[in-house]
């Protein structure tokens, strides 16, 4: 889900489900296919809990599970066409996967772009506007631009930590590449998924305490997959009670980032590459 927070005023957005799906740490064919049919079973369960719950609306990255899904589970991706024509299900990241933001080229980051913007005009009738990578350990400097030439005018992503890059801001924030372009970025607050009514409540309180002009949390089950279950959209109302001061609303992040806008000029720069996210854990694959 996402929070939209004006003020007082706090919205809890779609659901983001399945998380993250480790595309990329899926191995030989042999790996992956369990991992395929688990990703396509994520996004059937997305769009039967979507058909019950009329204000959601799905959050599904990235343009290589959509390719996945469309070549096995026909009746299914066009069910989730059906849902992007109507407003219920948004496109979101722009690249085929949640690509590590550290170390490949320049190059890559654009065929990355490149490949999976014409994949969703050519079978959404529409590209992507919102950069999402939450879980990249770590953003290169020149990312904006790179960014922008893709199409992405905004982005959004978890790591690293507040304590690992203390001069990163939390909420939304400027984002000012080495070159000197900018987009509007969004640093998760906590975490990228809430799966239980304590934690989404304490996600909310974090977020009103820190009174952004509009922001954003996210919640679902489970690591690696898992979208928001019925009984945890059920209690979103009695969070809802619990807090007279704070409104919760499901919503998008294209929503999010268009109610943002009139807030630009007050928000904070943050100019360069970010901190790092477990420092080390690359030696411990390298050879």
């Amino acid at each position: 889900g996402i929070v939209h927070c004006q003020r007082r005023l706090i919205a809890v957005g779609r659901q983001r489900i399945g998380k993250h799906v480790g595309a990329l740490g899926m191995g030989p064919p042999i790996v992956l296919w369990p991992r395929l049919a688990f990703g396509v079973g994520l996004d059937q369960q997305a769009t039967e809990i979507g058909d019950d719950a009329v204000d959601l609306v799905r959050l599904v990255p990235p343009p290589l599970l959509y390719e996945w899904i469309e070549r096995t589970a026909p009746d299914l991706f066009r069910r989730i066409q059906a849902a992007v024509r109507a407003g219920r299900w948004e496109i979101v990241g722009g690249w085929q996967t949640q690509s590590d933001c550290n170390l490949p080229s320049g190059e890559s980051f654009a065929r990355n772009a490149l490949y999976s913007q014409r994949y969703f005009q050519e079978k959404f009738g529409r590209y992507c506007r919102t950069g999402y990578c939450v879980d990249s350990f770590g953003h290169c400097g020149s990312l904006p631009q790179l960014l922008q030439l893709g199409g992405l005018r905004y982005y959004t992503f978890m790591r690293p930590w507040p304590d690992q890059d203390p001069g990163l801001p939390e909420g939304p924030f400027v984002w000012e590449g080495t070159d000197g372009t900018r987009v509007t970025a969004f640093h998760i607050y906590r975490n990228y998924g809430c799966g239980h009514k304590k934690e989404l409540r304490e996600n909310v309180d974090l977020i009103a305490q820190a009174a952004p002009p509009v922001a954003m949390s996210f919640f679902g089950v489970g690591d690696h997959g898992g979208g928001p279950t019925r009984k945890l959209l059920d209690r979103i109302p009695q969070i809802q009670q619990e807090r007279p001061g704070v409104t919760l609303i499901f919503s998008s992040t294209a929503k999010y980032f268009e109610a943002l806008a009139p807030h630009l000029k007050g928000l904070p720069v943050y100019r360069g590459e970010t901190g790092t996210h477990s420092v080390g854990c690359y030696t411990s694959h390298a050879g």
